[in-house]
């Protein structure tokens, strides 16, 4: 009994220091009053932490049908709901939570709410997170959750496993033929979800390409495609599927659209098209299939498990959607820029791994490296107001060119070209182009500049954050950044647009 005493003891401290951490140490009550954090989520089964604002319209919407749900069924069940203000004013802030039955951190703890902001990834108002009595997080989208069981039936609302999903989902064939899902992934060992929709022309282009290469080459490579429709009628999905040579997930208005919501929910998509490449055992290899697909249309480099760290001059990665570590190293010599990578791989790779263990959703750090002058780097460069760093010489001699009438990219600065732009291109047939600019300045000394880690956070209404100067890039210092930035220790700048 003593042992089980000292264990249930230690838990509730667990989860005391926790919340205290995320929360702070007091929370506010509707009617002004201050509870102390450990006590008024002590025995708490979840708590819903609520981010709105007086000021916007969604958030009374989604508060009304809180405050119903809360009073009538979800408070009896061990929920607590913490809200986050975002309103202008103080006058604004105690006057909305005066109508919540609920807690909130108080106005002035703007270090908190910060804090919470960022480690709990806001990019839009309304938005309803539910955590665990560990504080960790159950769901993201509690919102959807709430709206699709009012009276808490499933709460805690906990996602269900990518494989759980697909085994309540019917499949068919281009005959319309319902097959198992066991039938499906016979012999194969990569099973592509393909989200699109018919309407779309992105994804009508992104459909023939996938055909091509499913036909020609990743078929025989163990490579079996469900369709999982975005269509917005029956007779629209079945004129779309009819032209793949594929599985689909059945259509219909009720119960597979739901799910067919719920595995994207799970997946952390946001638009289509988008390839998600499963193992065998159904678990996630990458959200970036079409991008995948794109670089190796005949499947040599499959089953396309991402990389830990990318490269910067390789394309933009998921700079727009996942807040992106990025160390610039273009001056630094190889060892060097082998020294910084393998700092960085153990971290990189651990945050890859966390998101396979939970089945998808949103990454919550990727990871690149700048080692070569690309346009890319000198662009990203460029919006954090970092030193530029002059394009280098290319690997063969470059001869002067004319355009014609045809469009190019300049390697060195990104700008684009024309037949009344000198261009100055890859003598041995490399599809590598300067514009004069550039071909002067690779021609001079490369200035030596040190090694610069940044975060960029551009969901965050384009934000970004510097490691202090010449830190040194090492394991522990990119650690260091990392906490620093949950911690909301990290000052918060604005890209600019050039």
């Amino acid at each position: 009994f003593f042992k089980s005493a000292e264990c249930f003891s230690k838990t509730r401290s667990a989860m005391a220091a926790t919340f205290v951490d995320l929360l702070g140490d007091t929370l506010q009550t509707a009617n002004g009053g201050v509870v102390r954090t450990t006590e008024a989520l002590a025995g708490k089964k979840a708590v819903a932490i609520f981010f709105g604002a007086a000021w916007c319209a969604s958030c009374k919407h989604l508060m009304s049908r809180l405050i119903r749900s809360y009073s009538d069924h979800l408070r009896a069940k061990g929920l607590e709901v913490v809200f986050i203000s975002s309103d202008y004013t103080e006058e604004e802030f105690a006057a909305y939570v005066g109508g919540m039955p609920w807690l909130a951190v108080p106005w002035g703890e703007r270090e908190t709410k910060l804090g919470l902001r960022r480690r709990l990834e806001l990019n839009v108002l309304p938005t309803l997170i539910l955590l665990d009595d560990r504080g960790h997080v159950i769901t993201r989208d509690a919102r959807t959750a709430l709206s699709e069981d009012p009276t808490g039936e499933e709460f805690p609302w906990r996602p269900d496993r990518i494989g759980c999903l697909l085994g309540r989902a019917a499949f068919i064939d281009g005959s319309g033929r319902e097959v198992a899902l066991e039938e499906i992934m016979r012999g194969k060992s990569v099973l592509f979800l393909l989200f699109s929709g018919g309407w779309s022309p992105p994804c009508t282009e992104f459909v023939s390409q996938l055909r091509e290469s499913y036909l020609r080459h990743l078929r025989c490579q163990g490579v079996e495609v469900v369709y999982v429709s975005s269509d917005g009628d029956e007779q629209t999905f079945e004129e779309t599927f009819a032209e793949m040579p594929w599985f689909a997930m059945r259509y219909s208005k009720n119960a597979d659209l739901k799910l067919t919501y719920r595995l994207s929910a799970t997946l952390g998509l946001d638009g289509i098209p988008a390839l998600v490449v499963l193992d065998a055992d159904l678990r996630p290899i990458t959200r970036e299939g079409c991008a995948a697909l794109r670089a190796d249309p005949r499947g040599e480099r499959m089953p396309w498990y991402p990389p830990p760290i990318k490269d910067l001059a390789d394309g933009p990665g998921q700079i727009n959607e996942v807040r992106t570590l990025v160390v610039f190293c273009e001056t630094q010599d190889a060892a060097q820029q082998q020294a910084i990578e393998q700092a960085m791989r153990p971290i990189a790779q651990a945050y890859l791994d966390r998101w396979r263990d939970a089945d998808g959703g949103p990454l919550q750090f990727s990871f690149m490296v700048s080692k070569s002058v690309s346009a890319m780097g000198r662009r990203a460069r460029r919006m954090a107001g970092l030193p530029e760093v002059r394009p280098m010489a290319h690997v063969h001699p470059l001869e002067e060119k004319q355009a014609f009438a045809t469009e190019w990219i300049c390697n060195g600065c990104g700008g684009t070209g024309d037949h009344w732009t000198e261009r100055w291109r890859c003598s041995q047939g490399c599809d590598f182009n300067f514009c004069a600019s550039c071909n002067d300045d690779a021609k001079k000394e490369l200035e030596l500049l040190p090694a610069v880690m940044a975060l960029y956070d551009v969901r965050d209404d384009a934000a970004f954050y510097l490691a202090p100067p010449n830190i040194g890039i090492t394991e522990a210092s990119i650690k260091r950044f990392l906490e620093d930035f949950m911690g909301g220790a990290l000052k918060r700048q604005l890209l600019s647009c050039g």
